[in-house]
């Protein structure tokens, strides 16, 4: 349903910005890329990274008034390999701790966001178990670092 959704969507009258950020994502949603693997070279990973950045700002921003909220929770489940792929690229490419926290942090809040796009739609999948895995592992990962951070000063 939130593919078809996403495919009359970007049939219809939609802003260029809104369209070529749903056509962009597309393309990284059609399967998981592998980060770990060689074939993926850096240059593939910024360019999914840019489209991920590109359809939360355009289109599944909360400040964004083109769309309800309750189609954006829709297309952000739509999107969940392309979500994957991100969260992938984005912790593989963590080279330091501070990016590494980063990298930790900007996960944690779009995963978040796919968890209540999940309880909206779907909240029973795999997928959305594997989500809710993934938050509490960055969620203890970051209040770990964070604890034994205090405890050296």
């Amino acid at each position: 349903r939130c593919l078809i959704e996403a495919t009359q969507l970007r049939k219809d009258i939609l802003p260029i910005t809104l369209k070529s950020a749903l056509e962009e994502g597309m393309k990284w949603n059609e399967r998981l890329m592998d980060v770990v693997s060689t074939s993926a070279d850096d240059f593939s990973k910024r360019q999914l990274c840019i489209a991920f950045l590109n359809l939360e700002e355009n289109v599944l921003n909360s400040n964004s008034k083109s769309l309800s909220n309750e189609v954006k929770r829709h297309l952000r489940v739509g999107y969940t390999n392309l979500h994957f792929n991100y969260f992938n690229a984005v912790l593989m490419s963590a080279s330091n701790t501070d990016k590494l926290k980063q990298a930790q942090h900007m996960v944690l809040a779009s995963a978040t966001q796919l968890h209540f796009a999940f309880c909206a739609s779907n909240n029973a999948s795999t997928e959305h178990l594997s989500i809710l895995h993934l938050c509490y592992e960055l969620a203890g990962a970051i209040y770990s670092k964070s604890n034994d951070s205090g405890k050296a000063s």
